[in-house]
């Protein structure tokens, strides 16, 4: 009877383990009901035993400081355990850590051999990751553009944006490949497509220019549009020049201004060298030489050399007072990061 009855509490004890034993799947639940807490909880003695995706997450979290404090070493304890067991993305995440020297000690032919171990198994990222690694080069790896070009292939073909991107310009430029815009253009658009912002800049650009494509100014500020709308600088410095010069869009100088100034404001040389040939000349703008010299002096301390003659011939142009007073305007707007540059005038 004892034996009998010892069995049964035995029987009713791993009943109740059953019932009460937590799953990655309680885990995923927890986290997406926003109790991040509970989530760690449950991976964490999940991951103790083993489990291979939740040491994943517990990386990823460590990592990010999501609940857990952040904490790279950590991080890269949780990702060599998964990536130990064929985690690809813990062998993607890893390989990242080691080819910035975060949480681990930088090393390159290490974050390759495990960038490579993911990318095999068709991991997207780890594609990705390998075909930069190799369209770079660097610290032992030898730059390599067709092994770069294989790589970035298979993860575009996987829909990866920022892939289908380096793709565009891989097929430009001939980077492990005939160049070719027809297939460059097509790149761009998917990745465009997905709202990657430099695709759709340099999608506006290959229509602006006719690359690969009939030339038509109007779809190129569609994209540029899109583009500046992100915050792109280089595509608000086209967009402003599209409507300076009223190409593909009705000429208008506020919207021409609104944009360069956007572009600027982000550091951009191109922008500010728009702008003082907007000032040095009264090109609907109030002339302005002052102001122009204050663009032209950043542009050309950024190393945006193309506006050195226009430079010299404006600082010609000023007299000593204008010269001294050009310069502190300069100064100011340059200490501000691009702030406190001066009101703009609209001339009719």
């Amino acid at each position: 009877m004892f034996r009998v009855l010892s069995i049964f509490l035995l029987v009713l004890f791993f009943n109740f383990g059953a019932a009460f034993a937590q799953t990655f799947e309680d885990g995923f639940a927890a986290h997406k009901a926003g109790d991040n807490a509970k989530a760690v909880e449950v991976w964490q003695a999940l991951a103790d035993k083993g489990d291979v995706r939740s040491q994943y997450n517990l990386g990823v979290m460590s990592e990010r400081g999501i609940e857990l404090t952040q904490n790279y070493e950590q991080a890269v304890a949780y990702y060599k355990a998964a990536a130990e067991q064929g985690h690809a993305g813990a062998q993607s995440n890893l390989g990242s850590l080691y080819s910035i020297g975060q949480g681990v000690e930088k090393d390159y032919l290490e974050a390759e051999r495990l960038f490579r171990l993911s990318a095999e198994q068709g991991h997207v990222l780890g594609q990705y990751n390998l075909a930069r690694f190799y369209s770079v080069g660097g610290d032992g790896i030898e730059q390599d553009y067709e092994v770069a070009y294989k790589w970035m292939l298979l993860a575009a073909n996987q829909g990866d944006a920022k892939a289908q991107y380096y793709m565009g310009v891989m097929n430009k430029f001939g980077n492990g490949v005939e160049p070719d815009f027809e297939k460059a253009l097509s790149w761009y658009r998917l990745a465009a497509e997905q709202g990657h912002a430099t695709a759709q800049s340099n999608l506006g650009s290959m229509y602006a220019k006719g690359e690969g494509v009939k030339q038509d100014h109007a779809i190129a500020v569609e994209w540029y549009k899109k583009a500046a709308d992100q915050g792109l600088a280089i595509a608000q410095s086209n967009l402003g020049i599209k409507y300076l010069t009223g190409k593909g869009v009705k000429k208008d100088n506020e919207k021409a201004l609104f944009w360069l100034r956007n572009a600027a404001s982000k550091g951009s040389g191109y922008a500010m060298a728009y702008l003082g040939l907007m000032y040095n000349a009264g090109e609907g703008i109030e002339q302005n030489r002052l102001r122009a010299y204050m663009w032209w002096s950043i542009a050309d301390h950024l190393g945006f050399e193309r506006v050195r003659d226009d430079l010299k011939k404006v600082t010609n142009a000023l007299s000593e007072k204008e010269f001294a007073r050009a310069k502190e305007m300069a100064q100011a707007c340059f200490n501000s990061r691009y702030v406190e540059c001066g009101q703009d005038s609209i001339s009719n």
